[in-house]
Parts: C-alpha cells; structure tokens; sequence
C-alpha cells in the first residue's frame, strides 16, 4: 500500500519534523511488524530516501522524521 502527504511549508535549511500514524478505516492502530516503510522526500532535483529496511528509519506505533537542513 502506498500513501502520500504533502510536507507544506518544507524549505530547503530549515529543519521540518512530522509525525504519521498509521490508522485503519475505522481509526485503529495498524500493526506494522515485518512491514518495511519507505520515507522519500524530494525537492527540485534532490531525493531522500529512508527506510526501515537498511534502519535509516525507525518505527514503533508511530513514524516520526526530522527532516535537517543537510538531508535537502
């Protein structure tokens, strides 16, 4: 399942922290274990990209990433 969000008012040197939980239809917490998420961020030619599986990016029952000046 593939999702996306707009980071609205992201800009380049500045640090941007955002918190995603990951919800069923009904509101309850979706059980990640063995999932692998992959967080991409992209501005102009640049593109970030973290993910569970090589632990650039870390879960529990919720996914939160500070974006800093130097990933962008």
């Amino acid at each position: 399942m593939a999702a996306s969000y707009d980071l609205t008012g992201l800009r380049r040197g500045n640090s941007y922290r955002r918190t995603f939980r990951f919800k069923d239809g009904v509101g309850d917490p979706v059980d990640l274990t063995g999932s692998v998420l992959v967080f991409v961020a992209e501005a102009g030619a640049i593109r970030l990209i973290k993910s569970t599986a090589d632990g650039s990016l870390g879960i529990s029952f919720s996914l939160t990433y500070t974006l800093r000046p130097e990933d962008l």
